[in-house]
């Protein structure tokens, strides 16, 4: 799904969602009428960062930039584990070299 577009024809975008799904928080002095910080993890699951002002886009922007951030995912799974919780330190998906 494209994030935003310039082209009117574009019906399905993540800005088109969320202004049905958050029709108070669009900004329309913004070009896109959202914050859009950070795609966080594109080919694995398109998680985006969305900020709810100027200022919080800024202060998240400048963590990516910094490499400040850090990224825990947390998985649903189906079956049984028997251990309360477990650690799976293996990489999700292609490695880009």
């Amino acid at each position: 799904m494209y994030i935003n577009s310039n082209n009117p024809d574009r019906k399905n975008t993540l800005q088109l969602e969320l202004r049905k799904m958050l029709p108070d928080l669009v900004n329309p002095k913004l070009r896109h009428e959202f914050y859009f910080v950070h795609r966080l993890d594109y080919p694995t699951s398109g998680i985006m960062c969305i900020a709810l002002n100027k200022k919080a886009a800024r202060a998240a922007s400048s963590a990516f930039e910094n490499k400040k951030v850090q990224k825990f995912y947390l998985a649903l799974v189906h079956g049984h584990i028997h251990k309360p919780h477990i650690i799976i330190d293996k990489p999700i998906g292609e490695q880009l070299e």
